[in-house]
C-alpha cells in the first residue's frame, strides 16, 4: 500500500490507518511534519517505507517555536525576550536554543577558560569514583549577588567526563557551592576545572541566551544581522523522536522487520536532562520500559543517587533515534541535527541493519549507539552485524561532551567503515564495554578505512581515535586515518587499548598529531599492532601502562596470559629529541611479555630511544633487551610529512621494504563518493 503524505498530514495516524497484513509505503513530501511526541512503530507494522524527498526537505521536528519577541536591556545591552511555552522548559531550565538552526549559547562565566575548584568534599584521598555534591570555590569564583543562582549550572570537567550540576546553594563564609545532583568524580584541584552556564549577568555577547526560570522568559542577545520577529528561533520540546519499537523489552519473535527509512531528516529532539539509570527517560509513558544496556545494578556507592554523569562516554543519554528488537532496517540519507541526545540508538534484539550515507551533526550527545544485552543475558536480547558506512558524525558532544561518535557497547560483528567524524571532544569510535578480562558479547568487530580527527579540543582526558576494551576475539582496526587527538591534561591518542583488551588487530593505520602518544596499550593480552605509521605524536610513538601483573575480573585457573603486546613493521616517526616507547612500569616491556621488531624508525632520539618508568634507556639498550633488533633507523620517503603527506616517494625507502603502501589508507579513508547525504 503506496500513501502520500504532506506536511498537514498525522503520520502516526496513517500509519495506524493502515491494513497491517501488507506492506506499507510512506511518500512523504517536503515541509516541516510537527512532532508533539515520538512517533511510534509497533513490531506489528513490518515492512514498512517512509521516504521522504531526495533533497532532504523533509523534516520531522521536536521543536517548539518562540514568538512574540519585545525589544528590552540587559546588563546595559540591548537585547530581546520572549516567553517559553511550559512544554519546553525541561527541568526547570532551557539548555539549548536555536536561530536560524544555529545554535545559540548560554551565558557563560568566566567568557573564556575555565576555574579550577579549591578543595573538594568529601576529600578523594586518592580514589576515583566519589559521590560529590559539593567543593570550595576560591575567593571571588562565585559572586553571590547573582541574579537566580538556582537557575546556574556547573559544568565540572574530571577526567573523561563532564558533570552539569544545578547550583542548590552557595556559603559565602566559606565558599562552598552545593549542588543538587551528584558528580561520580571528585572534583580534585589536580585535574578538575569548571565553569558557570545560565548566568544573567554574564549575558553580554551576541548570539547568547539567558534564561529565566522565575518569568519563564528567555533573553537573547541576536547575532548580527538577525531579526527575532523573523528567525525561526526554536527550543527542543520532544524526546525522542522516532521509536522502531519490536516486540518490548522482551524481544520475543514477532519482532519488527523489513523497515527503510529514507531522506529524512530529524531535527529539534533530545530536550531535557536524562538521568541515569535501568531504563532510559524517553519522555513518553509507552516507552517507560526501554532498558538501558550500558547500566550496572551495582553502582554502588552511587545507586539511589541523582547522578549528573554516567561513568564514562554519556551512556545515560538515549538518541532521538530509538530501536530495539529491529531486524533486516535500513537508513539512507537521513540527517539528525540540532538535537540534545545521541543520534542513533540501536538497542536490545536487533541485527542486520545499514546505516549509509547519513549525517549526524550538531548534537549535544554523540552519534550512533550499538549495544544489545551483556553476555550473560538472554541470547534473544543479543546486538550485532550492523553495518555503519559512508556516514558523517561532526560537532558532537555540544552538551554531554564525553559522548562518542559511534559508542559499540554489548554487540558483535559489525561493519564500521568509510565514516568521517570529527570535532567531538571525547572517543570518535568506542568498541567494548567490559573491564579487565570478564566475558563479553563484544567481538568480531570491524573498524576500517574511517578519517577520524579533531577529538577533545583539549577539554577531556583519556580518550583515542578508536578506544577498545576488554576481550574481543576477531576484532580488528585497520586503515583508518587519525589525526589531531588533542587532550586536556592526559590521554590523547589515536589507538587506545583499554583495560583487558585482549586478541585484537591494528593494522595499516596513520595516526598523526596526537597530544600524548600515537597508540597506548592500558593493560591487555596478545594483542598484534602492525604496519601503522606513528608520526609527530607529543610524548612518543608508543605507550604502555602495564603488564601481566593487571589480572582483573580474570576468573580461570593459570596465568592469564604471557605475551601482551607484539609490534612488527611498523613506522615510528618523531620530532628530534623524543623518544619512541613510553612504559609506565618495567614489567610492561619484560622481554618474556613484550615483543617489537622489524620496524622503522625515523627523528626521535636514540639517546633516550625509550622511556622506562622514570629511566631512559639508549637503543643500544633497548636491542640488548632483545627488542627491535631486526629494525631500521631510515628516512621513510614522505612526500611531504612537515605538511603532514605521508604518501611515498617513487624512490621511498619503504617501498624497497615491503611496506604496505599507505596511499590506501590515506586516499580511501573517510566517506566514499565525496559526500553523504
Amino acid at each position: 500500500m503506496l500513501i502520500r503524505l504532506t506536511a498537514s498530514d498525522d503520520i502516526a495516524a496513517a500509519i495506524d490507518s493502515a491494513l497491517i497484513d501488507e506492506p506499507l509505503e510512506l511518500e512523504l513530501a517536503s515541509g516541516v511534519y510537527r512532532l508533539d511526541r515520538p512517533l511510534v512503530i509497533p513490531a506489528s507494522r513490518r515492512g514498512l517505507t517512509v521516504r521522504g524527498a531526495a533533497d532532504g526537505s523533509t523534516v520531522l521536528d521536536g521543536g517548539c517555536r518562540l514568538t512574540g519577541w519585545v525589544r528590552d536591556r540587559i546588563n546595559g545591552r540591548a537585547a530581546w525576550r520572549a516567553a517559553v511555552p511550559e512544554q519546553a522548559v525541561s527541568n526547570g531550565t532551557v539548555d539549548q536554543f536555536f536561530a536560524d538552526g544555529i545554535r545559540q549559547k548560554r551565558s557563560r562565566w568566566p567568557e573564556n577558560g575555565d576555574l579550577t575548584p579549591a578543595e573538594t568534599f568529601p576529600a578523594s584521598e586518592g580514589r576515583l569514583f566519589v559521590p560529590t555534591r559539593s567543593f570550595r570555590v576560591k575567593a571571588g569564583d562565585f559572586d553571590p549577588a547573582w541574579s537566580e543562582p538556582a537557575g546556574i549550572e556547573t559544568v565540572l570537567f574530571t577526567k573523561w567526563v563532564e558533570s552539569r550540576l544545578p547550583v542548590e546553594s552557595f556559603d559565602a563564609r566559606k565558599n562552598v557551592l552545593a549542588f543538587s545532583r551528584y558528580s561520580r568524580f571528585p572534583a580534585d584541584p589536580e585535574y578538575a576545572r569548571f565553569h558557570f552556564e545560565n548566568v544573567k549577568e554574564a549575558l553580554r555577547r551576541p548570539g547568547e541566551y539567558w534564561f529565566d526560570r522565575t518569568a519563564r522568559q528567555l533573553w537573547w542577545i541576536p547575532p548580527e544581522g538577525v531579526e527575532p520577529d523573523s528567525a525561526d528561533t526554536v527550543v527542543p520540546a520532544v524526546g525522542a523522536l522516532l521509536a522502531l519499537d519490536g516486540g518490548g523489552e522482551a524481544c520475543e519473535p514477532g519482532l519488527l522487520s523489513g523497515v527503510r527509512l529514507e531522506n529524512l531528516t530529524f531535527r529539534y529532539g533530545g530536550a531535557g536532562f536524562s538521568r541515569s539509570g535501568s531504563c532510559y527517560d524517553l519522555g513518553d509513558g509507552r516507552l517507560a520500559d526501554w532498558s538501558n544496556t550500558f547500566h550496572r545494578a551495582d553502582q554502588s556507592p552511587f545507586d539511589g543517587l541523582d547522578a549528573a554523569n554516567a561513568g564514562q562516554a554519556a551512556v545515560q543519554f538515549p538518541a532521538v533515534l530509538m530501536a530495539r528488537g529491529v531486524r533486516n532496517a535500513e537508513l539512507s540519507g537521513c540527517v539528525v541535527e540540532h538535537c540534545g541526545w545521541y543520534g542513533l540508538n540501536i538497542g536490545p534484539g536487533s541485527s542486520d541493519i545499514a546505516v549509509r550515507r547519513c549525517r549526524f551533526s550538531d548534537l549535544g550527545g554523540g552519534g550512533i549507539v550499538i549495544s544489545g544485552a551483556p553476555s550473560a543475558d538472554t541470547v534473544r536480547r543479543r546486538t550485532g552485524r550492523v553495518t555503519v558506512a559512508d556516514c558523517e558524525i561532526a560537532h558532537a558532544g555540544r552538551l554531554q561532551h564525553s559522548a562518542a561518535g559511534i559508542l559499540i557497547g554489548h554487540a558483535f560483528g559489525n561493519l564500521i567503515e568509510h565514516n568521517h567524524i570529527h570535532h567531538l571532544y571525547y572517543t570518535g569510535i568506542s568498541c567494548g564495554w567490559s573491564w579487565g578480562y570478564a566475558e563479553q558479547a563484544a567481538r568480531e568487530n570491524r573498524i576500517g578505512f574511517n578519517h577520524i580527527h579533531d577529538l577533545g579540543q583539549q577539554l577531556l582526558c583519556d580518550m583515542g581515535g578508536v578506544y577498545l576494551l576488554g576481550i574481543q576475539p576477531g576484532t580488528r582496526v585497520y586503515n583508518n586515518l587519525i589525526h589531531d587527538v588533542s587532550c586536556r591534561f592526559y590521554g590523547g591518542w589515536a589507538l587506545y587499548t583499554d583495560e583487558g583488551s585482549a586478541h585484537m588487530v591494528l593494522e595499516r593505520n596513520v595516526c598523526f598529531n596526537c597530544t600524548r602518544d600515537g597508540y597506548h596499550q592500558h593493560y591487555g593480552r596478545e594483542n598484534i599492532v602492525r604496519y601503522n605509521i606513528f608520526a609527530f605524536n607529543a610524548n612518543s610513538a608508543l605507550a604502555i601502562t602495564s603488564g601481566n601483573d593487571r589480572r582483573e575480573r580474570y576468573e580461570l585457573p593459570g596465568t592469564n596470559y604471557r605475551n601482551n603486546l607484539n609490534l612488527l613493521g611498523n613506522v615510528f616517526l618523531q620530532a628530534p629529541g623524543h623518544p619512541f616507547f613510553r612504559a609506565a612500569a618495567p614489567l610492561a616491556v619484560d622481554p618474556e611479555q613484550f615483543s617489537s621488531d622489524c620496524n622503522f624508525f625515523h627523528g626521535g632520539s636514540r639517546r633516550k630511544f625509550a622511556q622506562v618508568g622514570e629511566a631512559f634507556l639508549t637503543c643500544s639498550e633497548w636491542r640488548a633487551r632483545g627488542f627491535d633488533r631486526h629494525s631500521k633507523f631510515l628516512d621513510p620517503g614522505f612526500v611531504s610529512p612537515e605538511k603532514r603527506d605521508f604518501h611515498l616517494k617513487p624512490d621511498s625507502a619503504l617501498r624497497r621494504e615491503f611496506f604496505p603502501d599507505p596511499a590506501e589508507t590515506i586516499d580511501q579513508a573517510g566517506i566514499r563518493s565525496g559526500k553523504t547525504v
